[in-house]
């Protein structure tokens, strides 16, 4: 039962905020600047739940320090598009945080972003206020990302629970898996199409705030 798990491990992009068409524009921006052969068909949607490194690397660019400019490019084109005002929380997410942080549950963010862009976009979206720092992981916490369990892995490790006490919420295959491979339930949120063995899919937060009141 949800209502029993005492820790709540969050994915961040497409979980809390609405942030896929400022990743998108990022990559588009970089790709046009740096390896424009790449931006024709580009689609975000193929990255979802990517890092920022295995997403160009998914691209097939191999050269480290290609990636290095790439992902430098890419992260500053993000942070400058939230530092305009264009990143919004997703609906329910501040009454979900807030109902969870008022029953005493903890509160981890497990994301593959860096660390410089999330507390960003924590601070951006009024979201900094329900995660400890030493609950915030990040891409630069392990050495590989989603769909690899290592951030939920760690994640865990923070808190000091067992995993049947904690729940993932994500919104993507790869963060599902990554939950999975890590031990742990997980729950898909905002989608209100994908049909998955023994995963709840809720189409929203709200959804899901409904089920644990």
């Amino acid at each position: 039962m949800l209502r029993e798990k005492n820790a709540f491990l969050f994915d961040l992009d497409g979980t809390l905020v609405d942030s896929d068409f400022l990743h998108a524009a990022a990559f588009g921006e970089s790709l046009d600047a740096h390896m424009p052969e790449l931006a024709t068909g580009f689609s975000y949607g193929l990255l979802r739940g990517l890092s920022t490194r295995d997403a160009f690397r998914s691209m097939g660019v191999a050269d480290e320090e290609v990636l290095d400019t790439l992902v430098a490019s890419k992260r500053s084109c993000y942070r400058t598009l939230v530092s305009r005002g264009f990143l919004k929380p997703l609906p329910g997410s501040l009454e979900l945080l807030t109902h969870l942080q008022q029953a005493d549950r903890h509160l981890c963010l497990v994301t593959g972003g860096s660390r410089l862009s999330v507390e960003q976009v924590l601070v951006a979206t009024g979201l900094s206020v329900f995660f400890r720092h030493e609950h915030i992981i990040t891409a630069e916490d392990v050495s590989r990302g989603k769909p690899a369990p290592d951030l939920y892995t760690l994640a865990i490790s923070r808190i000091g629970l067992d995993t049947h006490q904690c729940v993932g919420i994500e919104d993507s295959l790869l963060g599902m898996l990554a939950c999975t491979r890590a031990g742990l339930e997980c729950v898909v949120v905002n989608d209100s199409v994908a049909v998955w063995p023994n995963v709840p899919v809720y189409p929203s937060l709200m959804a899901l705030l409904k089920v644990l009141r």
